[in-house]
């Protein structure tokens, strides 16, 4: 509506400044009601002309919209005002001679006013052009406005969602474990408690020193899963086994923060580990240089504390970076299957 009433305006102070160019300010030579009806009709024809372009706009926007089809998009526009100019004059003159003396209409009636025909030609066409550069560069601020919006959208979902898996990793809960497994081997095994000291000490530099950013290589995850994993074994001992088998060329490609780490700490929540059923995780890559991670599935706990992240926060995430979808696969294994990114825009690591 508010673009409409600008346009609107714009062409009824265009109407008055055609008036003046076809015919001046002529008090002595036309009637007020001459000069009135004058002024009515030309206001009238100039908006008419503004909502014939406009819906010319709306119409080329589906067929061919500006973002994809500026060249194109820019002749056709102009060509197609200069038609709907050229009608409108046409029917506008030839009208006006036919009322002015419908008895004695011709052609050559309308020869006699072809001063004012090719004053209004001129005028159609440079309005004509002027509105197409000026449709184009509203159409090109708005899309680079909506584009800007939805960056920052999109800024903000992802933050949330690493705000999310920062929170499960900082959990009260998972400290307690932590801390609980250090007092039980600080009286008797001195050595393994600093030992688990440092690794838990490293955890916490990594996430800490990823809580800003939305991407990290293979190989930080992989150090951060090996300081990890030595945590695990303290609690589970033999009973649980990460085999990680991964070529070197592929470490320096990306994925979200502390996805493998989830999806690791994903396989220890969600089945019981004893030395009558241990777990066997495994990180390999296949020939399409996907990441899997897989594990046996054992007894499900009878509690299962779920912070609702995991799988769907893991997937969220992806979602802003490639189009190739996280798989799930579940038979005698349960396994997760991530793409692996290269050359993301660094402002973005």
């Amino acid at each position: 509506m508010r673009n409409r009433f600008i346009q609107i305006i714009a062409f009824s102070g265009l109407g008055v400044l055609v008036y003046l160019y076809l015919y001046g300010w002529n008090y002595n030579s036309d009637s007020a009601t001459i000069q009135i009806a004058g002024w009515l009709i030309c206001l009238g024809v100039v908006n008419l002309f503004g909502l014939l372009l406009d819906l010319l706009s709306q119409g080329l926007e589906a067929l061919l919209p500006w973002r994809k089809y500026l060249i194109s998009r820019l002749f056709l526009q102009m060509i197609l005002g200069f038609v709907i100019a050229f009608g409108l004059i046409v029917g506008l003159m030839t009208g006006i001679a036919f009322v002015q003396s419908p008895q004695n209409f011709a052609i050559s009636t309308l020869q006699e006013d072809m001063n004012v025909m090719v004053k209004l030609g001129i005028v159609g066409v440079i309005s004509s052009v002027i509105f197409t550069f000026v449709d184009m560069a509203f159409s090109t601020y708005q899309e680079y406005t909506h584009g800007q919006i939805e960056r920052v959208a999109s800024q903000r979902r992802q933050l949330e969602l690493q705000f999310e898996a920062l929170k499960n990793q900082l959990s009260p809960h998972y400290l307690f474990n932590s801390l609980n497994t250090i007092s039980s081997l600080i009286s008797t095994q001195t050595t393994d408690a600093e030992t688990f000291i440092r690794r838990l000490v490293q955890t916490y530099q990594y996430i800490l020193a990823t809580r800003n950013r939305q991407l990290a290589t293979l190989e930080e995850e992989v150090e951060f899963v090996k300081a990890y994993n030595y945590l695990l074994r303290v609690r589970f001992d033999e009973a649980l086994r990460i085999d990680i088998d991964l070529p070197e060329y592929v470490l320096g490609r990306q994925l979200p923060p502390l996805s493998l780490q989830m999806l690791v700490e994903n396989a220890v929540k969600h089945n019981v580990i004893s030395d009558e059923e241990p777990l066997l995780i495994r990180i390999h890559l296949d020939r399409d240089n996907n990441l899997h991670v897989s594990n046996n599935v054992t007894q499900t706990p009878e509690e299962t504390t779920s912070f609702k992240v995991g799988l769907d926060n893991i997937k969220r995430r992806y979602a802003y970076f490639t189009e190739r979808n996280v798989k799930v696969m579940e038979n005698e294994r349960f396994e997760v299957i991530l793409p692996l990114l290269q050359n993301i825009n660094p402002t973005l690591v």
